[in-house]
């Protein structure tokens, strides 16, 4: 969703011929407010390779959801030179499947939506579109998006989508990013 970066996607899509849709996962096809944190903010080495590391987020009620509320006041108080916030198109990608895939293909998705995943996939189970996805690979933000009560309610909605997950036939592997603190499968 970020557009900073669609000019390096396409031409990291374009030996499979993929198409790059320029917006944010979500519930419906509109547009909403983001977090984008800029290029170079954050970076990371692994292996020898620098990586730019972002975090950006949907907004909802004007806190990213990648972001704890209390985090976010503190940070609302300090300058933010490295993130601008912006309105960016959103796709429902439960619709966004269906009209391009059917049972018989293969759809494997990684997914790593800083927080918008929760809503995104009960918005897919509730559809009946979630039977479309052979294998999800999910990076839960459950840690980043609440605490205390919050917290363990964001891990009862996450165990109820893995379980509707599973009874639509989805098979979920493991998120291989030891950073992410949300393994539950």
């Amino acid at each position: 969703m970020n557009p900073v970066f669609a000019p390096v996607l396409h031409t990291l899509l374009r030996p499979w011929g993929g198409t790059l849709v320029a917006a944010a996962a979500w519930t419906s096809d509109g547009s909403m407010v983001a977090n984008l944190q800029l290029p170079g903010s954050r970076t990371a080495s692994k292996g020898g390779v620098l990586y730019n590391m972002t975090g950006s987020a949907l907004e909802v009620g004007g806190v990213p959801l990648n972001r704890r509320v209390r985090q976010q006041q503190r940070k609302a108080a300090q300058s933010t030179s490295h993130e601008a916030r912006s309105s960016v198109p959103t796709v429902d990608l439960a619709n966004w499947l269906a009209t391009r895939f059917c049972r018989e293909d293969v759809v494997d998705i990684k997914m790593d939506i800083e927080g918008a995943e929760f809503e995104v996939l009960e918005h897919m189970l509730r559809s009946g579109h979630a039977g479309l996805i052979d294998t999800l690979d999910v990076e839960w933000h459950a840690t980043k998006r609440g605490q205390g009560g919050a917290l363990m309610s964001l891990r009862k909605r996450q165990d109820a989508i893995l379980q509707g997950l599973r009874r639509a036939g989805v098979r979920l592997v493991e998120w291989k990013d030891a950073r992410a603190g949300d393994l539950r499968r």
